[in-house]
């Protein structure tokens, strides 16, 4: 009979959870970039709470899933690229720090990105299997802004939103 291996199982174990609260903190960059409304509901618990930066805070799941897509309304196009730099699981809670690189190319200037290095901090819970954001904290580090040449992927009218 093959003798269980009980330590290298919790181990796995605890690296599937990492993974899997990973992949709702990169689903909420890419929802971001897309103003995914839908999709940054079922990311966020119904009582999260949510901080971006100087902005007020904000309460509750729908709420926060509202604010993003209209904070990003005068941008023509932007992507997030979140780097987890921290992922800690205990049971049906975790925290995470993330590492955000922000390009951002505004309607009114399309030659122009602003370049932003921040840090979101976030607590998630598993309710009913999934992962839900309970709270996120971003602070900026620098902006900076430069000039930019804009590519094909960049749409050049106010009704679509794009991402890279």
């Amino acid at each position: 009979m093959l003798e269980r291996d009980l330590e290298t199982e919790d181990l796995a174990r605890a690296a599937v959870e990492r993974l899997r609260v990973t992949e709702v903190m990169t689903a909420y960059g890419l929802a971001c970039d897309e103003r995914d409304g839908t999709t940054l509901e079922q990311l966020f618990h119904p009582d999260a709470t949510a901080s971006y930066d100087v902005d007020g805070d904000l309460v509750g799941g729908p709420a926060i899933a509202r604010w993003v897509p209209g904070a990003t309304a005068h941008l023509r196009w932007q992507q997030h690229s979140l780097r987890p730099m921290r992922v800690e699981v205990a049971g049906d809670h975790a925290t995470a720090v993330a590492y955000l690189t922000s390009h951002q190319v505004s309607f009114d200037e399309p030659g122009v990105t602003m370049m932003m290095n921040s840090r979101y901090d976030m607590e998630l819970q598993c309710v009913d299997g999934a992962w839900r954001i309970r709270s996120l904290r971003l602070v900026v580090g620098t902006i900076e802004h430069r000039p930019v040449t804009l590519g094909s992927l960049v749409p050049d009218h106010r009704t679509e939103a794009t991402h890279v």
